[in-house]
């Protein structure tokens, strides 16, 4: 519940129980937020290290706009159409080429060590959202419990 409101805040089906949609969510809102130029290419290196083609074509759909603003200042038109199909099909239809290649391009505007600690991060909180599973579906802790341990989770991922 946000203290404002006392209201849960709107999450998308499955956002406690699936650790793609969940993780989708926490990297689409750090996309969102005002932060530096490398956040974005930390965010799509790390998410296609950690959710693979799928979800980094996923991640890239739902923040086309934010992707796309970035990719032009970087003069990469279409970036979130190079991420996403780059990471999924590009990479299939050409092998590691195309994977190499948006990997590189991305590399550029990314400290690799941020994207390592952004990574790190994300296998920790894959953990605990899996432990927090657990213990919900084995009855040590409630719904309401768990519900409020995954906002928790992506409150702290997100910085919010």
């Amino acid at each position: 519940m946000t203290k404002r409101t006392g209201v849960w805040p709107k999450r998308p089906k499955g956002f406690y129980e699936d650790w793609t949609i969940f993780c989708c969510q926490t990297l689409s809102a750090r996309l969102q937020q005002d932060g530096n130029d490398e956040e974005l290419a930390v965010v799509l290196l790390a998410a296609g290290a950690i959710l693979g083609g799928a979800g980094l074509l996923y991640l890239a759909s739902e923040n086309k706009d934010t992707i796309d603003a970035k990719g032009r200042e970087w003069g990469i038109a279409n970036l979130s159409t190079i991420a996403g199909v780059g990471g999924a099909v590009l990479g299939a239809t050409v092998g590691g080429l195309g994977v190499t290649w948006l990997t590189r391009t991305l590399g550029r505007h990314a400290d690799s060590q941020k994207v390592d600690a952004l990574q790190a991060r994300l296998s920790n909180a894959r953990r605990e959202f899996e432990t927090l599973q657990n213990d919900c579906a084995n009855g040590r802790l409630d719904h309401l419990h768990h519900r409020l341990a995954v906002e928790r989770l992506f409150v702290e991922l997100t910085n919010t």
